[in-house]
């Protein structure tokens, strides 16, 4: 015989003002049926319009707590381009010219050195 979790019980261990509780329950039992939207509403001391708004309110955080995040730990520190882009700052952009000149440069290097900076990498 399956286990049937008090909804009501779950929502009393939970932190959270008395007043934030208690609209709780009263959305609780309108989504199971335990209670009638005009009931709920006069409990609360609120129209039925104003009911369907918290309501509404509390099921939207709900959904948008469930919504699935990244795996694993935040870092710590934002990386230096995302300070970049949360302060705003334009991106420098460096020209392709000059990129294939290092790349080429890189290489003159790589063939005139490449011995010799094997040997100190190894050792």
């Amino acid at each position: 015989m399956p286990r049937h979790a008090d909804a009501l019980a779950c929502l009393a261990r939970l932190p959270g003002s008395e007043s934030a509780k208690k609209r709780a329950e009263s959305i609780v039992r309108t989504i199971t049926g335990d209670q009638t939207i005009l009931d709920a509403a006069d409990d609360l001391d609120v129209s039925t319009q104003r009911f369907h708004a918290i309501r509404d309110q509390a099921l939207s955080g709900l959904i948008q707590a469930l919504e699935p995040r990244p795996a694993g730990r935040p870092p710590s520190h934002p990386t230096p381009i995302a300070e970049a882009d949360a302060q705003g700052s334009p991106r420098v952009s460096i020209d392709p010219a000059i990129l294939r000149e290092c790349a080429r440069l890189r290489t003159e290097l790589e063939f005139a050195f490449g011995k010799r900076l094997a040997r100190k990498k190894n050792s």
